[in-house]
């Protein structure tokens, strides 16, 4: 997580998290994990916990703690919850290339790669981790609403910047946001943003450029000028044309995000309705996807 925009050295930290105490709400999610954002989870934490479970401290701040531990299996605490507690630990340290450098957005390798297409594990790992993120953080100040490629960042390393795609992160300075800012003035042509936001990200890693780069005069105002209906404009026309270049699942998840076709009433992701059609819509194929790239593995 990363709070400023201050530029510091990376390190990586590995968690074992097991909940302590049952959801409110069935979970569903197999054993064998999906790609996320900055989310990892262990399906063999087990008994062995239970002896520093009643001694472990409360975790008031995360980054703080996961800076300060550094011996895996440590014990580092307790995170509490409304519905459920997860009992934490360090895990053995993921192996990370030595010459990490700074973040680099997903903006920023659309516009330096201007059309190059992503490896078809990265790509199906990538969208799918995003699919994720809207579930999970819809509702959080991690996601706004409005949400673009300039929000999700990977880490660099080597003199080429070379990506980490499959391990995206959302980055967020919260500084800037503790300010009263005016509030968003909501598109009236999208239905759910948020959604949008991930079909416009889908379209963008698949052509390979930002979507602003497929501006035509038809998109503008009679003054040349962009309007609330630009970026639908572009997006609905190449929409229309990706599933000449994607497998089906990739498609049809592009489409449904872009149009918000879902067939609801109410276009909030907090609308259990949604959620649950947004899931079986888009994100069970894009999972399909992802384990078609990666063998299941």
């Amino acid at each position: 997580m990363d709070h400023a925009p201050t530029k510091q050295r990376w390190e990586s930290r590995a968690v074992e998290v097991e909940p302590t105490e049952e959801s409110n709400t069935p979970s569903s999610q197999p054993a064998n994990s999906p790609p996320m954002i900055m989310i990892h989870s262990s399906s063999t934490a087990t008994s062995p916990w239970q002896h520093c479970l009643q001694a472990a401290p409360k975790i008031d701040d995360l980054c703080l703690t996961l800076s300060a531990s550094t011996h895996k299996g440590l014990c580092m605490g307790v995170l509490n919850d409304t519905c459920i507690k997860h009992h934490m630990h360090l895990a053995p340290r993921l192996p990370l290339p030595k010459s990490i450098q700074n973040r680099i957005t997903l903006q920023d390798i659309l516009a330096a790669d201007n059309g190059a297409s992503f490896p078809i594990k990265e790509k199906c790992t990538l969208v799918l981790a995003l699919a994720n993120a809207v579930m999970q953080l819809h509702d959080t100040p991690w996601l706004g609403e409005t949400w673009t490629s300039n929000d999700i960042c990977m880490l660099s390393y080597n003199n080429k910047g070379t990506s980490m795609t499959e391990e995206p992160y959302v980055w967020k300075n919260f500084k800037s946001i503790s300010k009263a800012c005016p509030p968003i003035k909501k598109n009236p042509f999208v239905r759910n943003a948020t959604i949008f936001a991930l079909g416009v990200t889908l379209l963008e890693i698949s052509y390979g450029r930002r979507l602003e780069t497929f501006q035509t005069p038809d998109d503008l105002d009679d003054n040349g000028n962009r309007t609330p209906l630009t970026d639908c404009s572009i997006a609905y026309r190449l929409v229309e044309t990706v599933h000449h270049r994607e497998l089906p699942n990739f498609a049809n998840a592009a489409r449904r995000c872009v149009h918000c076709s879902f067939d609801v009433v109410v276009h909030s992701l907090k609308d259990d309705d949604l959620r649950e059609r947004f899931y079986q819509g888009v994100v069970v194929p894009l999972r399909q996807d992802y384990e078609y790239a990666t063998n299941g593995s």
